[in-house]
């Protein structure tokens, strides 16, 4: 959205000018380097798995000081958004520390591979093991050694575009999982299990030639590809060198499932502190950018499999058609995203950007109202959201999200204190004030 523009744009600007100044807003710049995953390739445990749009492992922190919560005897904590863990991780380090006591967190994923990295690493926060580098040593000597058969290559067209993988890399791919399967079936450990998994996960996308780059994964000619053993086994050995001596004192799990309903954690208002970063609405398909390593673990068997997954996800891109959405769920927030709609360009797009929009403002009431239901009075809600430019030159406008999800939780009672602005968002041919991302603070009221 730029200066000038059509009517259209004119009054989506004042319609955000509008919901602007119901709250207070700053920018302390306390939170600039903490909404993207500074420090996490370098912290223990956190680096077993780079996720780009990870927020930084010192956030927690942070948002911890500044509500006060660490004056509290004990603190539960609920992320429905968790990623690969790094509130869990962050929440058991505060323990450790001794800077929390009696910590409890539960958190949400969808993504079946995501969801695993993350109760992985919780896991091992909770219960060290002691037997993993053994094991994986042996998983990586049998399949050297050829002593399993590789599944059939997944029914993913990447995996069979010789551009991407090496043959026989992917062969031992592939028969690295064999021979995890096999170590499953002769009671290894579920815990050394999915540590492996993690390995193996960890290693598809270094041995190809494809990177992830934003929206996609990209194909570099040029890239130096891992060797699969290899690979395997420097990352086992840096998960045997991060492991804790000790078990943390911290309760709770990841739960494979849908952060909007948030219905694997009971609705009882126990809850000190829900914090989460939700899929930004910015044409992002993180089932589709982070396919291989779901593809190869066997987590989808075939392409309906892998398009429920995506077609589950909260409506954060418009890349695939969905059937019409039941819009009970949007008719209190109509208003806040229809200035919105009114400036989606009539193109090709057209009919998936309206639905993406409706669909996240949808999504979002559902995860707001999920977390007040979860939330104790008095306790806060945190989230780190970022708004998004679409469409082109003088038909580009600006989804902001940050004025969408703060609207919504003002309608569902929350005190919204303040909104951060953590960093100022640069894409060319913008000079928006509304491309940011920022931080929120808020509190369920005591009665």
């Amino acid at each position: 959205m730029e200066k000038g523009g059509n009517a259209a744009q004119r009054l989506l600007q004042g319609h955000y000018l509008q919901l602007q100044a119901r709250f207070a807003f700053q920018e302390t710049g306390h939170y600039s380097s903490l909404v993207v995953p500074n420090g996490n390739g370098r912290a223990p445990v956190h680096r077993w798995f780079h996720l780009k749009e990870a927020f930084s492992c010192g956030l927690l922190s942070r948002v911890v000081a500044d509500t006060r919560l660490e004056d509290q005897p004990s603190i539960r904590v609920l992320d429905p958004f968790a990623g690969v863990g790094t509130t869990a991780v962050s929440l058991a380090n505060l323990a450790a520390q001794n800077s929390l006591r009696r910590v409890t967190f539960h958190g949400l994923e969808c993504n079946p591979f995501i969801q695993l990295v993350g109760t992985a690493k919780l896991t091992a926060m909770q219960a060290p093991t002691k037997t993993f580098g053994r094991l994986a040593r042996k998983v990586a000597a049998t399949a050297y050694c050829g002593k399993v058969q590789a599944p059939p290559v997944p029914d993913l067209s990447t995996f069979h575009n010789d551009s991407y993988f090496d043959e026989n890399d992917l062969d031992l791919l592939l028969r690295l999982r064999a021979s995890i399967d096999l170590e499953e079936s002769a009671g290894a450990g579920q815990q050394d299990i999915a540590l492996a998994r993690l390995c193996l996960g960890a290693s598809v996308e270094p041995i190809s030639s494809l990177r992830r780059d934003g929206r996609a994964l990209r194909y570099v000619p040029t890239k130096i590809r891992a060797r699969p053993i290899r690979n395997f086994l420097a990352r086992a050995a840096q998960i045997e060198m991060d492991m804790p001596d000790e078990r943390v004192a911290v309760q709770g799990r990841i739960h494979l499932g849908d952060g909007r309903s948030m219905s694997c954690v009971p609705p009882r208002p126990t809850f000190d502190l829900v914090i989460f970063s939700p899929p930004y609405p910015n044409n992002i398909d993180y089932t589709e950018v982070y396919k291989m390593e779901a593809w190869l673990l066997g987590m989808f068997e075939d392409p309906l499999g892998f398009l429920s997954q995506r077609l589950n996800t909260v409506h954060s891109h418009p890349s695939i058609k969905r059937e019409a959405m039941d819009d009970t769920g949007l008719s209190h927030v109509t208003d806040v995203v229809a200035p919105i709609l009114d400036v989606v360009p009539e193109d090709h797009y057209a009919s998936q950007r309206r639905a993406m929009i409706n669909g996240y403002a949808s999504d979002m009431a559902r995860t707001l109202e999920s977390a007040w239901n979860r939330l104790r009075p008095g306790g806060d809600l945190v989230y780190v959201v970022g708004n998004s430019l679409h469409g082109n030159g003088e038909q580009g406008f600006i989804i902001a999200a940050d004025l969408i999800m703060a609207e919504i939780a003002r309608r569902l009672g929350f005190i919204i204190e303040r909104i951060d602005v953590a960093r100022r968002l640069r894409r060319r041919h913008s000079e928006s004030p509304f491309l940011r991302e920022s931080i929120m603070f808020a509190k369920r009221p005591n009665s």
